[in-house]
């Protein structure tokens, strides 16, 4: 997908892109859902074969590098999730028996 767009410069700034605030992307990035298709995609086949599916599913081509590198970085963050609760204790056990001062 491609979209064209006007720069503007002024003398402070050498270029200024309106169109990326106001749309709310940024030039090369990829929205939360189609993070989330190319995981799912990269996760099931190849990269290029996840590529393949986006063509067939939604119909625009995307490279294998870039489901690799997306299916990559959620990977990395779910990684880093999952140590944070291995280091948190397996469970927490209530207080038995009742409180001080009761009869």
């Amino acid at each position: 997908m491609s979209v064209s767009e006007r720069i503007w410069r002024t003398e402070a700034k050498p270029y200024i892109r309106l169109l990326p605030a106001a749309i709310g992307v940024q030039p090369r990035g990829r929205s939360l859902r189609l993070q989330r298709v190319l995981t799912d995609f990269g996760c099931e086949h190849s990269f290029g074969h996840a590529a393949a599916r986006v063509l067939e599913h939604y119909g625009f081509e995307i490279s294998a590098s870039a489901v690799r590198e997306t299916t990559l970085a959620h990977a990395q963050r779910a990684s880093e999730q999952l140590e944070q609760e291995y280091e948190k204790p397996f469970r927490i056990f209530a207080r038995l028996g009742r409180p001080a001062g009761h009869c």
